[in-house]
């Protein structure tokens, strides 16, 4: 019988120590998901034998790789946080997480249940999961998702939990919306509506195979690469000439739920713009400025992108300097 999607479970654990390794009775996060796609890539190559028979002689395992993305509809979870985490590269201190160059590795679980039969569980196991991209993005009518990229090592299969292995509830808080979203660019003076604006970070991380192991041996992280792209319906050049002059500006991203009791503030504090193409595509649609932003690292806050969460801290604190110009 057909197994449906929303029966299968997706969790993960850190792995530490040299080589990493899951803790001893692990606990695992699990992932509220609305989609994956995980899964060991292989590099088969079919032999180059002569044959008379003019055929095929075989087809040969010689690597791959595990790679896949992970959809979510944003809210505040665990498994979120540990996402940012891991692409940002760092740790939350004192509820604000600043990027930084740390590798963080993990055992990605999928557990399929009833397989192969009733009352048994199939898990797939991919061992040494770095979380290398995310993306998040807000578009009015929609919840705001977000989509987190995967690449890792090899795929093991098994029919138990690890030993003393446990599965915390993710709990169910609400996912967040763009009508409870703020967004500023400081410093550019043009209107404030907003088609589309999404945030993306890639750690640029590759994959290192290796004479004697088949697939990934090693994970390697680059240089931090944060961007936001927005949509806005054009009404001054400011955007335009942010471009030209390579004027450099703060942009500031905050995530509310709708009584404001959880937030999440993404502050980049320094920042040019990349592109800034007007666009009328056709009869009947409206004049939009398509702006790229590059983010950039900043002396004063030593990091490229800052992320608070705590709604509380954040109200105390208010905006950053800065903050309170341009699209609000």
């Amino acid at each position: 019988m057909p197994l449906s999607a929303d029966l299968v479970r997706v969790a993960f654990v850190k792995l530490s120590g040299t080589p990493p390794v899951p803790p001893a009775s692990p606990v695992f996060t699990v992932a509220r998901l609305t989609g994956e796609g995980v899964a060991f890539a292989p590099s088969v190559t079919q032999s180059q034998e002569f044959d008379a028979s003019g055929n095929i002689r075989d087809s040969i395992l010689t690597g791959g790789e595990s790679t896949g993305d992970l959809s979510l509809e944003v809210s505040h979870h665990k498994a979120f946080e540990e996402y940012l985490e891991a692409v940002l590269g760092n740790a939350w201190v004192a509820d604000v997480l600043k990027n930084g160059p740390v590798l963080s590795q993990y055992l990605l679980e999928k557990t399929f249940p009833d397989i192969p039969t009733a009352g048994a569980d199939s898990y797939h196991r991919f061992d040494k999961t770095a979380f290398a991209t995310m993306t998040i993005t807000i578009t009015p009518g929609s919840p705001i998702t977000g989509s987190v990229g995967t690449i890792g090592g090899p795929l093991t299969l098994d029919d138990a939990i690890l030993t003393g292995a446990t599965y915390p509830d993710p709990g169910v808080d609400p996912v967040l919306v763009p009508q409870d979203v703020v967004v500023s660019v400081g410093g550019i003076a043009a209107t404030s509506c907003f088609g589309s604006v999404e945030m993306s970070f890639d750690t640029q991380s590759r994959a290192i195979q290796c004479v004697g192991t088949l697939g990934t041996k090693e994970t390697v992280r680059g240089r931090l690469n944060a961007q936001i792209k927005a949509t806005v319906y054009y009404a001054a050049d400011d955007p335009i000439l942010a471009l030209i002059d390579q004027t450099e500006f703060p942009v500031s991203v905050q995530l509310n739920d709708a009584s404001d009791a959880m937030v999440y503030l993404f502050e980049f504090p320094r920042c040019k713009m990349m592109a800034a193409p007007v666009v009328a595509r056709g009869t009947n649609t409206d004049v939009t400025i398509e702006m790229q932003i590059q983010a950039l690292y900043d002396e004063t806050e030593q990091c490229t992108v800052k992320v608070t969460r705590s709604a509380a801290a954040l109200m105390a604190a208010g905006f950053a300097p800065g903050f309170d110009k341009g699209f609000t």
